[in-house]
């Protein structure tokens, strides 16, 4: 049966079997991750019922990629990727598994949560850098986009599957199976990578002679002299602080929807990645060149949505209008994030990949940090769902400043697009 047009980008990127592989590997990962994310939520509101120790771990978890992420990078453009990805992963695997064994002998307290989630922070802050720059070399350039949706597609799926499992592992076995199921997760993904012909591949050092900050002090130089990803990260930042920590928030907020919490938030964490697997496939379907034309229309024009959709999600107490709000959240932020990093991916040059992409997850993982531990502070004084509201002003004043300069946007990014393709041997 031939292929529709639509989906020929899928059908292409696929082709490469390691990045079938890694696909299926991460996915693995990726809903044990899910299922530990979720769980820890319930599991400090249980030990605390306190809005602010939700934000708190939130932000201990991902705080650490403000500091570490760019150095994450900077080490993705210095040494093999493979050694640095095995080994975070490595280290985020005993970490759970530290998680497991306190929670299952029941000594578990809020305070042993935070340093654990803070150890699985630094590690994720060396590996997500890491594993973005493994893609680029994983996939050609016309393939990357459909690839970086696809990964998006897993990830959010594994957030519709995680959440519903760990829903019902709560209710009929308890949290601390949640726990071991992400540490198996984890085991089985480092054996799929470990037989990953194209990261075997990936030569090693290539300028481990020359100062680190210094390499780091360019990156960030480069970034930020570049208008168009510069104003990228700009959105990107306004949408991690004022939007994503709702999803860490989110135990704070099942309440008022529902007398069954847990069930309750299952579905609306599920909601928003059943919404982003949609946006994560409208973005597999469009390869490079249809990107870049659509740069106005398609990343550009998804945050003014997804603020709307999440002051929609606060201003009513049905579940399934919350449920339907989360939806589109979801794909909002998918097609948001996917797009950007696959215009900053085709656009950056190629021996600053590993810092651009670091100083990326600095704001991509920083950023819900901050505007977790911020809003779980200020719901002390007025509650969650006001903090939630002031975030998505933030982001539509954001969002509307950008979009007055898109022709600065999408002029700069196709410039470097071409400079890249004419420098190709």
């Amino acid at each position: 049966m031939k292929c529709p047009p639509y989906l020929r980008p899928i059908q292409q990127t696929l082709g490469c079997a390691d990045f079938r592989r890694f696909v299926m590997g991460n996915f693995v990962s990726l809903t044990g991750t899910w299922m530990q994310r979720v769980a820890l939520g319930w599991l400090i509101w249980d030990l605390t019922g306190s809005g602010t120790w939700l934000g708190i771990v939130a932000a201990i978890e991902m705080l650490p990629a403000i500091l570490i992420s760019p150095v994450g990078g900077t080490l993705a453009d210095r040494y093999r990727l493979r050694g640095i990805i095995l080994l975070t992963l490595l280290g985020a695997l005993v970490s759970s598994a530290v998680l497991f064994l306190l929670t299952v002998i029941d000594i578990i307290t809020p305070y042993q949560i935070a340093i654990i989630v803070f150890v699985n922070g630094v590690m994720m802050g060396i590996y997500q850098p890491a594993r973005m720059a493994f893609m680029a070399r994983l996939l050609p350039p016309e393939d990357l986009p459909s690839g970086l949706a696809l990964n998006s597609v897993t990830w959010n799926l594994a957030g519709f599957v995680g959440p519903l499992l760990t829903g019902l592992l709560i209710v009929h076995v308890g949290v601390s199976v949640v726990f071991a199921v992400n540490v198996l997760s984890y085991a089985a993904f480092i054996c799929i990578l470990s037989c990953l012909r194209s990261l075997r591949a990936i030569e090693g050092v290539r300028s481990a002679a020359r100062p680190l900050v210094r390499e780091l002090h360019e990156g960030v130089r480069y970034t930020i002299r570049h208008r168009g990803i510069r104003l990228i990260l700009l959105l990107l930042l306004a949408c991690s602080i004022g939007i994503r920590p709702l999803i860490d928030l989110m135990p704070g907020l099942v309440g008022r929807l529902s007398d069954d919490g847990a069930t309750a938030l299952a579905i609306l964490v599920s909601s928003i990645g059943m919404g982003a697997l949609a946006g994560g496939i409208v973005v597999a379907c469009r390869g490079a060149q249809d990107l870049e034309k659509e740069l106005g229309l398609l990343p550009l024009s998804a945050p003014g949505l997804m603020a709307l959709a999440v002051l929609g999600f606060i201003l009513v107490d049905a579940l399934w209008w919350a449920a339907l709000m989360l939806v589109v959240v979801g794909g909002a932020l998918a097609i948001t994030t996917v797009s950007l990093q696959a215009v900053v991916q085709l656009a950056v040059d190629r021996e600053m990949r590993g810092r651009v992409l670091g100083l990326y997850n600095m704001v991509f993982s920083g950023g819900p940090a901050v505007g977790a531990l911020g809003m779980g502070l200020a719901s002390e004084m007025v509650g969650l769902e006001a903090s939630l509201a002031a975030g998505a002003f933030v982001v539509l004043l954001v969002w509307i400043g950008v979009w007055r300069n898109r022709s600065i946007v999408s002029g700069s990014l196709r410039a470097s697009r071409g400079h890249q393709e004419s420098a190709d041997p």
